[in-house]
């Protein structure tokens, strides 16, 4: 019961025994507020239940929440370590046999920093020894620099001594010619070239340091065509390194304005045997009139013309070739004056001595026809003794026990296409 509701009552009753008369109206009174506050107190007390019941309610659903969840996180858990077990023994038996690797290891680990304890002077020895290597090192490249410097400068010198020496030899050959020049030349149209220091030459040749070697000029008469001959030990660019090339080269003379042009005389070619067995080599042609070589020369020299192919190289440098001895060869050119009428000769004929005569007479039994024709063969010749008789008797003419061997040269058709070919160097 409420407090308020009991000062009421009290009143009530009070009432009551004051006046008796008023008792049967003041009991129902009472009796109505006794109801009306047992009903109001009833349903309080049903609110008060029903707002426990529903607290009741919401705590034991929030138990069973709580419940659920904790089991889920419960199974959840279980599977884990479901999970996890296998690992966990996996990890322990790893662990155990990282262990049992450790204590197997643990002395090897002790006597390894013994040893680094050991090793600790040799290291130092060795850092020592390796800034001592350093510096030899550096030093060693000094002096390599010096001495690439020295070589260098050893380089430089060598070449400027090479140089001086190819002067030297190109001033020397100069000399050389000019001393030829200066003796006294052939004027009977014939020209024996003798050819010292052959292995010499060939090697320059093979140096490109003079590819071709001049003879001195020769004549065809005091008042005649200025000649000479030019010679590639090695070839020239038509038989490089195969043939020796032999050319015949017209110079200009000082009496080229009374002779005859173009110069139309036969030229022969004659490498001489000096085995002794007299089987020379020999080649001839007849200048082409329409080349520009056999043309009243301009310039100090006309296109040399002649034999690229003159000789194999393999005849010339074998060590028992007969054409070269005690390191010479002997080379002759001839030009054919003998068939000019002697009223087309631009000089005065001079006084002949005997055995000018004696040569004149010899050169005149040769019949014309019986001088080799202008093709490419070379003819191996073995000479017979001309004896000359004492004064006042004839020359005996040994013509007919002349022994003449000729081999002609097997050419194909790709170099028959030409017997004279001039020189383009």
């Amino acid at each position: 019961m409420d407090k308020a509701s009991s000062p009421t009552i009290t009143n009530d009753l009070e009432n009551v025994d004051q006046s008796p008369e008023s008792e049967q109206i003041v009991i129902p009174t009472i009796r109505q507020n006794l109801l009306a506050r047992r009903n109001a107190i009833r349903q309080r007390r049903e609110a008060v239940s029903g707002d426990l019941s529903e607290q009741n309610h919401l705590q034991k659903k929030d138990q069973h929440i709580v419940t659920n969840s904790d089991e889920e996180k419960c199974t959840e858990t279980q599977l884990i370590l479901k999970r996890g077990k296998p690992t966990l023994n996996e990890e322990r038996q790893r662990a155990v046999s990282l262990s049992n690797v450790q204590e197997k290891l643990y002395p090897n680990y002790q006597l390894s920093n013994r040893s680094l304890d050991e090793l600790m002077p040799v290291h130092q020895n060795v850092t020592v020894l390796d800034a001592k290597l350093q510096q030899a090192f550096q030093m060693i490249q000094s002096v390599n620099n010096k001495i690439k410097v020295s070589n260098d400068k050893a380089d430089e010198f060598l070449f400027g001594i090479n140089l001086n020496q190819l002067i030297l030899q190109q001033q020397l050959d100069n000399i050389k010619e000019s001393i030829s020049l200066t003796q006294t030349p052939s004027s009977d149209g014939t020209l024996t070239w003798k050819i010292d220091e052959v292995s010499g030459k060939i090697v320059n040749a093979q140096l490109e340091h003079q590819l071709s070697i001049y003879s001195p000029p020769f004549y065809s008469s005091l008042s005649g065509y200025k000649m000479r001959a030019r010679l590639f030990l090695l070839g020239d660019e038509n038989a490089r390194r195969t043939h020796m090339s032999l050319f015949f080269v017209l110079m200009r003379g000082e009496y080229d304005a009374i002779q005859k042009w173009p110069f139309d005389h036969n030229i022969t070619f004659c490498l001489y045997d000096l085995s002794g067995q007299h089987q020379h080599i020999i080649n001839s042609f007849r200048p082409d009139t329409k080349s520009d070589s056999f043309q009243c020369p301009r310039l100090e020299m006309n296109t040399a013309s002649g034999f690229s192919k003159f000789v194999p190289l393999e005849m010339i440098q074998r060590d028992d070739s007969r054409f070269v001895k005690n390191d010479t060869m002997f080379i002759k050119v001839s030009v054919d004056f003998c068939a000019m009428h002697p009223n087309l000769l631009p000089h005065i004929p001079q006084p002949m001595n005997k055995k000018e005569v004696d040569r004149q007479d010899l050169a005149a039994a040769i019949p014309i026809d019986s001088y080799p024709p202008p093709c490419k063969r070379a003819r191996y010749v073995q000479d017979t003794e001309r004896h000359v008789s004492e004064p006042g008797e004839r020359i005996e003419r040994a013509i007919d026990q002349s022994i003449v061997y000729s081999i002609r040269l097997e050419s194909s058709a790709e170099n028959a296409e030409g017997d004279v070919e001039e020189s383009t160097f």
